[in-house]
Order: C-alpha cells, then sequence, then structure tokens
C-alpha cells in the first residue's frame, strides 16, 4: 500500500482501480483486456508511450502475483 493511502498496489506501483474492483470479478480483466490494449497500443504509436502505460497500469485488476499471463 501506498504510505498513508490505504490503496494496494499493483506490483509497478500503479493503484489499482476501485472501480474495477466493484465490478464481478470476471469482468475486471475485461476491461483491461478489450479498452486499456488497445488504448495502450494507439497512445504508443501516436507518440504518447508513457501516456499509454499508466491507462494500461491502471486497469490491471488486483491480483495474486504470479497468477498473471505476462
Amino acid at each position: 500500500m501506498r504510505p498513508g493511502s490505504g490503496r494496494a498496489l499493483s506490483a509497478n506501483g500503479v493503484p489499482h482501480s476501485r472501480r474495477l474492483a466493484r465490478l464481478p470479478e470476471r469482468w475486471r480483466w475485461t476491461v483491461h483486456n478489450l479498452i486499456a490494449h488497445p488504448i495502450s497500443e494507439l497512445m504508443y504509436q501516436f507518440g504518447a508511450e508513457r501516456v499509454g502505460d499508466y491507462i494500461h497500469d491502471r486497469t490491471i485488476p488486483a491480483h495474486e502475483p504470479g497468477t498473471g499471463r505476462g
């Protein structure tokens, strides 16, 4: 957690989205895969890689470390 924030951080230090946490578990990765991946790719192509990385990382739902595919 970020000190004093009460929010869990992902492996890369980005806080997990509270909105995603409200979705049923089966839909949490759907938002990441169907929305964040295409947007992050477009941002990369337009030279805004940091923006794309931020969007990508903010939509990674909280999960057990080591259980993802990447």
